[in-house]
């Protein structure tokens, strides 16, 4: 997976999963977006460059169980919404200019028994 290790490139990331968050806001499903960085210190007062994890949407059910984790990620040439829902394996879930499939898609997989 391609992702821009800067903050200005999380931010854009975090942007597009903000946009997805919106969205689904109001249909029965919470969402918190999750950024993490990695600090490596030595013990000599020496650090290596901060690392920018690619940032994620965490998405829970009405109950707070979770429903799945939603990302940013390359798909060819053209950046996609990915979900692995709770329990199973990343898959496509929609282009990043079509957020409100990625919704149909999200509350569809809500409905379905656990």
């Amino acid at each position: 997976m391609h992702f821009p290790r800067s903050e200005k490139g999380a931010e854009r990331f975090r942007g597009h999963l903000l946009d997805l968050a919106h969205r689904l806001s109001g249909r029965g499903l919470t969402s918190v977006t999750i950024q993490t960085i990695k600090i490596t210190l030595f013990g000599n007062d020496k650090r290596a460059p901060i690392a920018v994890e690619p940032p994620e949407l965490d998405i829970r059910l009405p109950t707070g169980a979770p429903l799945g984790t939603v990302t940013v990620r390359k798909d060819g040439r053209a950046l996609a919404f990915w979900v692995r829902p709770a329990g199973g394996s990343a898959r496509y879930l929609c282009p990043i200019n079509a957020p409100q499939e990625g919704v149909a898609d999200l509350i569809k997989l809500a409905g379905q028994p656990r």
